[in-house]
């Protein structure tokens, strides 16, 4: 349908073991075990969230949508999108060359 749900969300943790025996299919490929197992770091507790992908092009990115393309009670002004872009663009200049993007408008994908 185009959409991401989790309509069960009492669910079982994953474990370092459980990945190890690799207890849910979905997260092997043929069920092949992965060359990462010989590593002395859990591979579920031994890796941080990532941020850009869950939160800046997940929930952010979602919302955004809903602001820009929604339905009209819920979109933005003109105005309002059109602040939101200037204050994007008017930070470029101080954004470290050490990051991979700098702040862009709001319709850039």
């Amino acid at each position: 349908m185009g959409r991401v749900t989790f309509p069960e969300t009492n669910c079982d943790l994953r474990t370092d073991k459980g990945f190890l025996e690799m207890v849910d299919e979905d997260h092997h490929v043929n069920n092949v075990l992965s060359p990462f197992t010989e590593l002395s770091i859990g591979k579920v507790t031994g890796f941080v969230l990532d941020y850009m992908h869950l939160v800046c092009l997940g929930v952010v990115r979602r919302l955004l949508l809903v602001w820009l393309w929604g339905p009209l009670p819920l979109r933005l002004s003109a105005r309002a999108v059109s602040q939101v872009n200037d204050s994007l663009i008017s930070l470029q200049p101080y954004t470290p060359c050490e990051f991979a993007r700098k702040p862009r408008s709001l319709y850039d994908n």
